[in-house]
């Protein structure tokens, strides 16, 4: 039983570099499937509406180049560092957008796809059906002689054998075809998924702990080297902060993309109702200030700084706990964390628009009880509970100075510019403080180390090196995080409310009892109205009369 638990965050092969090639290839092919489609803009998750969000090609293609620099230049794969700079040449080269998919598969089929399988399966050698428990239907006609395949079931294989797999939904766990996750593959199979539009590359079962062992592998990455030279630092994160900002308008779930760009990473600032906002509702309180309060996505992105090597890693803990508090996995409460001891226990009352604790479900990793058995390999429960004994202190602490009035009066600032008052101002930077404790105490514990950490130590040479030569960016234009444009309103037909706003619904408003001097108001005016209706009806009255006679 604790195997199968342990599968949720541990493949076939663990190793960080494993997990990294599957990880940077699952993301950067969804993103290309994205763009390569026709249209390609979407509200929400309606594609083709008018007022839509767009997957550019000119931001996949910056996105591609300065995630491909990180990944080499970090050293996550040398020996594939010729097909990864191939893979970062053809893009480079490739300033216009190919034509979509549909229209001509040439480029996506046969040069983009080719390059990125063999870019991320270095290390593999070759494979045999009888290796494997199963392999994908389309992908067994010649399987054991075509090395295209082999590496093609490399990259897909752990995913579609693991219980992430199963967690989609109940008419989609038995599909197994590789198509299905990989774009631009009918050519390769005979099927015809990329070109009919029936790809599952933006399902968080698919993608999503994908994406986030990226990111935290980048951190950690970043946070254990010993590297010191600080304009190379100073150049390592600018580039970081760079990549996020175009991730953000390019995540390959088009819902997922939205929710991030709309609600987490402006603080929900958008919402109509300063208590039914997610804000309010679900971030942990360290998420709402990071990179102090400003509330922007510019401002937490600036929390990113070469001053200090463990803020990458900080920021995508931090940044992780608020998504999960916000998404149906994550908001919900399992039996046990309801039960749970204060302050780690889940507060369940849908009904309760004055909730006990903000958020209802925050700072998820790792104190909360579905991480028991899950933190190490090896069944050694000691971990968890230590976290939750160092991480105590300072979580009733910040506890304590979150509440509602602090959270509304922030939201109106972020919403509408409304001045903060000189108490909120207080309890701010008395949380701040107490934030920066309970970090402090969180980077102490080595749980990031431990589940992140490459076993190949960085050479800051050939770090400052990589960077150096890896300067060549030809009409990528730099994105701007203060620029990303609100959604359209003409998408707002289009919106629905989030899995935890449905799980957690707030009751109507109840209209205000009436009091007696409004009672009696009430009162007075009905007699005036009908007064003024009988001399209406008795003006006519004489008006009629007058011409009878």
């Amino acid at each position: 039983m604790i195997g199968n638990v342990q599968s949720f965050h541990t493949p076939v092969d663990p190793s960080v570099k494993r997990q990294m090639q599957e990880s940077v290839f699952r993301l950067m092919t969804a993103i290309a499937y994205r763009t390569s489609q026709d249209p390609r803009i979407w509200c929400e998750e309606v594609r083709g509406a008018e007022g839509g969000r767009e997957y550019s090609w000119s931001d996949f293609r910056g996105h591609s180049v300065y995630l491909l620099d990180l990944y080499i230049s970090l050293q996550f794969d040398v020996a594939c560092e010729t097909q990864l700079l191939a893979l970062r040449s053809l893009l480079l080269n490739q300033i216009s957008s190919p034509q979509p998919f549909r229209t001509n598969a040439t480029w996506w089929q046969d040069v983009y796809l080719p390059t990125a399988v063999d870019a991320f399966t270095c290390g593999f050698t070759s494979s045999k059906l009888e290796d494997f428990d199963f392999v994908s239907h389309d992908l067994r006609e010649n399987f054991n002689t075509d090395a295209f395949k082999q590496k093609l079931w490399y990259l897909i294989g752990n995913y579609l054998n693991s219980i992430y797999k199963q967690r989609e939904n109940n008419n989609r766990r038995l599909d197994f075809d590789s198509g299905l996750y990989i774009p631009f593959l009918d050519k390769y199979t005979g099927g015809d998924y990329t070109v009919t539009n029936q790809m599952r590359v933006g399902f968080p079962t698919y993608l999503g702990r994908s994406i986030w062992f990226l990111f935290h592998a980048m951190g950690q990455r970043i946070a254990d080297s010993s590297c010191t030279d600080q304009a190379m630092l100073d150049d390592l994160f600018e580039r970081s902060r760079i990549w996020l900002t175009f991730f953000a308008t390019l995540h390959p779930c088009p819902f997922c993309r939205e929710h991030f760009l709309s609600h987490v990473s402006v603080n929900d600032r958008f919402a109509s109702d300063p208590l039914n906002n997610e804000a309010i509702r679900y971030y942990p309180i360290e998420h709402l200030l990071l990179g102090g309060v400003e509330g922007t996505l510019a401002g937490k992105v600036s929390a990113i700084k070469s001053s200090d090597k463990n803020s990458l890693a900080i920021f995508f803990w931090k940044l992780h706990n608020a998504v999960t508090s916000s998404v149906e996995m994550g908001c919900s409460c399992f039996t046990e964390e309801i039960e749970d001891k204060d302050p780690y226990n889940c507060v369940f009352d849908p009904t309760n628009t004055t909730q006990i604790r903000y958020p209802r479900m925050g700072r998820v990793f790792p104190v909360t009880k579905r991480f028991e058995f899950i933190l190490t390999t090896n069944h050694n429960y000691t971990l968890f509970d230590d976290s939750r004994s160092q991480l105590e202190t300072s979580i009733k602490k910040i506890t304590s100075i979150d509440n509602l009035t602090l959270r509304i009066e922030l939201w109106k600032y972020w919403n509408n510019g409304t001045k903060i008052s000189e108490t909120s101002q207080n309890q701010v930077t008395e949380l701040t403080t107490e934030i920066e404790k309970m970090t402090n105490s969180f980077l102490q514990l080595g749980i990031l180390q431990q589940q992140y950490s490459h076993n190949e130590t960085l050479s800051c040479a050939k770090l400052t090196e990589q960077l150096s030569a890896l300067k060549s960016r030809d009409n990528i234009t730099t994105p701007d995080p203060t620029k990303i444009a609100r959604l359209s309103d003409k998408c707002a037909k289009y919106l629905t409310d989030s899995a935890c706003n449905k799980q957690y619904p707030l009751p109507p408003t109840p209209s205000p009892t009436p009091t007696v001097n409004s009672t009696q108001d009430n009162i007075q005016q009905s007699v005036s109205n009908q007064l003024s209706s009988n001399l209406f009806l008795l003006v006519s009255l004489i008006i009629l009369l007058s011409y009878l006679y």
